[in-house]
């Protein structure tokens, strides 16, 4: 039903894909977003992740700005969430993957083990495992 785009103009936008319209356009970010995923079984989440080193969880319906995530210490080159939308995985150049609450916003879990940025981050079927890409 949408497509989500992140851009350099630090805007998440939200497209109607049968019309081509735009939707939403979600702001907040103070650096480009790098990452978008959206969540929830009937699109009910945006999230973003940007060079700001930070994460939005944004309500599709109405652009309203649920919760910010912070920890990476350098820009969050990837999200995705986990298949029924509890978990949300971030990937940084901080060389580090986080594993979010989605519900709570809590940081459950840091993943070290990459030596170099940490470009893309994906969820298993059934969320038991993270699966990531790296420089390294």
């Amino acid at each position: 039903r949408y497509v989500v785009s992140g851009s350099y103009d630090k805007s998440v936008k939200v497209w109607e894909m049968s019309t081509g319209r735009l939707f939403q356009r979600l702001t907040g970010h103070t650096g480009y977003i790098s990452s978008v995923c959206v969540v929830g079984g009937d699109s009910q989440y945006v999230v973003s992740g940007s060079g700001d080193k930070s994460i939005k969880v944004w309500e599709m319906s109405t652009g309203r700005l649920l919760q910010t995530l912070t920890g990476h210490t350098d820009s969050v080159s990837s999200v995705a969430a986990s298949m029924h939308g509890r978990y949300l995985v971030s990937g940084s150049y901080d060389d580090s993957i986080k594993v979010w609450e989605l519900s709570t916003g809590k940081l459950l879990h840091t993943l070290a083990g990459h030596t170099d940025q940490v470009l893309s981050v994906c969820v298993s079927a059934d969320s038991r495992y993270v699966v990531s890409g790296s420089s390294d």
